[in-house]
């Protein structure tokens, strides 16, 4: 795509700067023994609906070095509150990429919920969107894998600033200066308008 565009060097960039973060997160959590590694539940604009190891969920997950708990079930599809409750993530995350916002106060208010660990231990996060979803495939995908590492080992990540990342990163391949509210923003979406 850079050559087609006539922009190689920025291309360049981006799969550099990808790069280096993917081989940064994989050194820090590739020390976490399998039997510690947080199993991420990936709920996906419904409740019960989620991906399994055919979609981009399953990668974004195994890349922040989670297990997803649905990578089972193929491709993305409905589950039932009995799938959910056997699988007892550690972890929800929540994303709005299929049009519906889902407020975390929804699912830990669920009373189908409240037996889930994740619900118990306050483990449910709202996905960043930024420009685009962080959840799914795009230049700024690689801000999401970084968040949900951070998210899911931040003893492993506190040296990472992901706001000044986020800017940083808006800045070189977007040319575009963000401001902290523009991040926090990203960081705490709301219904989309």
């Amino acid at each position: 795509m850079g050559e087609v565009l006539n922009k190689s060097n920025e291309a360049n960039a981006l799969v550099s700067y990808w790069d280096d973060w993917l081989k940064t997160i994989k050194e820090r959590v590739s020390k976490i023994p399998e039997v510690k590694r947080k199993r991420v539940y990936y709920m996906l604009g419904a409740p019960l609906h989620t991906n399994g190891s055919a979609w981009w969920g399953q990668s974004l997950i195994t890349a922040a070095g989670g297990l997803n708990v649905a990578s089972g079930i193929g491709k993305g599809r409905d589950i039932n509150i009995e799938q959910l409750l056997t699988w007892n993530p550690d972890v929800i995350i929540i994303s709005s990429n299929e049009g519906r916002f889902i407020p975390v106060s929804e699912v830990k208010n669920n009373p189908q919920f409240k037996g889930l660990q994740a619900v118990k231990e306050d483990q449910l996060y709202q996905c960043p969107i930024g420009t685009f979803w962080w959840d799914r495939p795009s230049p700024e995908g690689i801000l999401g894998i970084l968040w949900l590492a951070q998210t899911l080992y931040p003893e492993n990540f506190r040296d990472v600033d992901l706001a000044r990342e986020t800017i940083k990163f808006y800045q070189a391949f977007y040319h575009y200066n963000l401001t902290e509210q523009d991040v926090q923003e990203f960081f705490h979406p709301g219904p989309l308008q």
